[in-house]
């Protein structure tokens, strides 16, 4: 073989060479970390919690909990994980994701002060199966140490806020100013004007209003009036810039954590799991929630968990289900369905993503819809995984 000869053949072995290696490489570079799942997950019973999820969540100011859609599943553990964070750790402020306009009604409605009724059983059919949970819960609790449910998020249409607000004056105590107040709001024509006039009269004058309506009242009457004067530039916008007016809701949603995390302390906050992404992965371009909150400057301490239903259906469009199986056909190193098929059992499964072994190395990782390859410490701070999910009729 001549010198020219054995050239060309090495060059064609060390092509093949190269060919050969990539998905050697590629696969190297995605891999799931199956011995840190071994010693990290959980399995649990849908009654109870595991010990580690308690401990990991005991020093968190912000404990972030994000949803698939309204499943009676995750309710049920939400409820759970509630309470039992009341009973060991004393956090009593949940906020759901829901329009703020009705966030009285969720507090009233879980402390007895409401009852059944049309207008109530259809603001709280999308919680129903959670709110009644803590309803039960708190009926059996001293008046002074309930757990308190509001919700937030921005009003979408005028109707919830003007229909929240001629409900809210029904269970205040009979008051002139209140009266006048309200019909100047619903009758006015440049309403955001006259909101904000009612809103500085009442604040400036917050002692003397609380004097006949009582300060949990007036508190919770000033902060719908400021959601609802918060929420009519973002509706304005809502068709005409959709990525705008995505920004400004997002804006909205990391305020209003700011505020009942500086009032409160610790606070439940229960979004869309879009919502609570530590690095941009999904949706629009913008600064999430997670994001935020996951910042080295940000003055909370926060535990981003999202609940993932393995089978079942999930509701995306009104009634439209679509059929969900994590476990059927999953991709290869997927951090999910291994998890689950390493366990094979029926329980739930708690997966720390905080654990050292979950902080380097690519891992896919299935979000139904969507699967996203990331660091999966990255992304969320813990997983649960529910072994069925089913949207709520």
């Amino acid at each position: 073989m001549s010198a020219q000869q054995k050239n060309k053949f090495s060059k064609l072995i060390l092509l093949l060479l190269v060919i050969f290696s990539l998905p050697l490489f590629f696969t190297g570079c995605t891999r799931v970390n199956t011995e840190a799942v071994e010693e990290e997950a959980v399995e649990f019973a849908a009654d109870t919690l595991p010990a580690e999820l308690l401990a990991n969540l005991s020093d968190k100011e912000a404990i972030m909990v994000g949803e698939f859609g309204k499943l009676e599943q995750h309710q049920e553990f939400l409820a759970t994980l509630v309470i039992g964070l009341h009973q060991e750790q004393n956090l009593n402020q949940v906020v759901l994701n829901h329009n703020q306009a009705y966030g009285w009604i969720f507090d009233k409605y879980v402390q007895g002060d409401l009852g059944a009724g049309i207008f109530v059983d259809n603001v709280i059919s999308p919680w129903v199966v959670f709110l009644e949970r803590i309803r039960e819960y708190n009926l059996n609790q001293p008046q002074d140490n309930r757990v308190n449910v509001t919700s937030g998020d921005i009003n979408f249409h005028q109707d919830q806020f003007i229909n929240s607000l001629q409900f809210f004056r029904r269970h205040m105590p009979e008051s002139d100013s209140l009266n006048r107040h309200v019909n100047n709001i619903i009758s006015a024509g440049d309403r955001e004007k006259i909101l904000e006039s009612v809103y500085e009269d009442i604040s400036e004058n917050k002692e003397i209003y609380a004097e006949n309506w009582g300060s949990r009242e007036t508190e919770l009457l000033l902060a719908m009036l400021k959601a609802e004067l918060d929420s009519i530039p973002i509706r304005d916008l809502w068709d005409a810039d959709y990525i705008k007016a995505h920004k400004e809701r997002e804006d909205f949603l990391k305020e209003l954590t700011r505020t009942k995390l500086d009032e409160e302390g610790r606070v439940l906050f229960n979004y869309g799991f879009y919502h609570l992404q530590k690095n941009h992965k999904m949706g629009t371009e913008k600064e999430w929630l997670g994001e935020y909150l996951s910042k080295e400057d940000t003055p909370y301490d926060s535990y981003n968990l999202v609940v993932v239903p393995l089978r079942g259906s999930l509701r995306i469009n009104n009634n439209i289900s679509d059929e969900i199986d994590l476990l059927s056909d999953p991709p290869s190193q997927e951090l999910i369905s291994t998890t689950a098929e390493i366990f094979n059992s029926d329980n739930l499964i708690y997966l720390n993503l905080q654990a050292e072994g979950f902080q380097r190395g690519q891992a896919r990782i299935n979000l139904h819809h969507q699967t996203i390859e990331a660091v999966p410490n990255d992304i969320y701070d813990g997983l649960i995984l529910l072994p069925e999910g089913s949207p709520l009729n």
